[in-house]
């Protein structure tokens, strides 16, 4: 088979009878182009022509300029081309045995408490700010990403009960407590901006000045900008809010499992990445406590 007409088929087999979204669709079309420019240049053309060592070759050019997040999402989408080619043609897999680099696991970027004050204090009393203001409180108080935030329409939102109905990844639904600061800014935005902005019916929460939908770049930018003007040199999105979210969440108590699912993750482990966070907490404490200790113990020897 030609890897044009096995690339077709692939396409087919993710958008039709096995269906992705458009996002890892382009996403698995960009990084199987990369892949098959590189056989282009080995003049391969046949999927029965391809073989580990390639393969690997390929993995080690791709890791000279790419982050290891990067190479292992091609590797996500040569193995899975692949294995389609292996079980619906049986065609040869040379990526069988394909691993995935090592990752090194970051921590997350966060706000301090100071900083996310300083972060909403930047948001005056105009129409605008009151939006952005409702916005960024949606970002940080409830934890939600950025697609979340822009997709809100009113009816999930719930401002008596002081509940949000979020529909997260894999169109999985969560409730999310909303705080008392946090429905008080959107109150104020529903009851004196959204009416003024709202030009025709319309079912999003998060309206511009002509009535459009609030998208997802606008809300990045306002984040980026809203740091600047508020002396952050730390490099905060929306994302990294979700990151403070979460940790704050777990500085003040609350248990893994429960941050697990305000944050609508899938598996725990996800999540584990913020216990960093509490668990630095607890050694400074503990150290400053034990210091303590041993100091005491320490005079009370010297009184001995």
């Amino acid at each position: 088979m030609t890897l044009e007409e096995a690339f077709r088929q692939y396409l087919i087999y993710i958008s039709i009878q096995f269906p992705k979204s458009e996002k890892t669709i382009a996403g698995y079309r960009n990084d199987l182009s990369r892949y098959f420019q590189f056989l282009a240049q080995k003049e391969i053309d046949r999927i029965d022509q391809i073989n580990s060592a390639m393969l690997e070759e390929y993995v080690r050019v791709l890791a000279r300029d790419h982050a290891a997040a990067s190479v292992n999402h091609a590797i996500t989408a040569i193995r899975g081309f692949h294995q389609f080619l292996a079980f619906r043609f049986d065609e040869p897999d040379p990526a069988e045995y394909l691993e995935q680099l090592q990752r090194t696991q970051s921590l997350p970027v966060y706000c301090t408490r100071y900083e996310i004050e300083k972060i909403m204090a930047q948001f005056g009393h105009s129409p605008e700010d009151i939006r952005w203001h409702a916005v960024a409180e949606l970002l940080y108080g409830c934890g939600l990403r950025v697609s979340e935030c822009a997709a809100l329409t009113m009816n999930q939102v719930d401002l008596e009960l002081g509940m949000l109905r979020v529909w997260g990844k894999g169109n999985k639904e969560r409730l999310v407590p909303m705080p008392k600061q946090t429905i008080k800014i959107v109150r104020e935005y529903v009851d004196t901006v959204r009416p003024l902005y709202q030009k025709k019916p319309t079912s999003w929460l998060f309206i511009t000045r002509l009535g459009k939908k609030t998208t997802t770049a606008s809300i990045e930018s306002m984040i980026k900008s809203v740091c600047i003007q508020a002396g952050i040199q730390k490099p905060i999105t929306p994302h990294k809010l979700r990151h403070t979210y979460a940790t704050h969440m777990l500085e003040g108590g609350a248990d893994l499992r429960s941050v697990q699912e305000l944050l609508g993750h899938s598996d725990i482990t996800t999540t584990q990445i913020y216990t960093h966070i509490d668990r630095n907490r607890l050694r400074t404490a503990y150290d400053e406590g034990l210091g303590k200790l041993m100091d005491q113990e320490g005079e009370n020897d010297d009184e001995i």
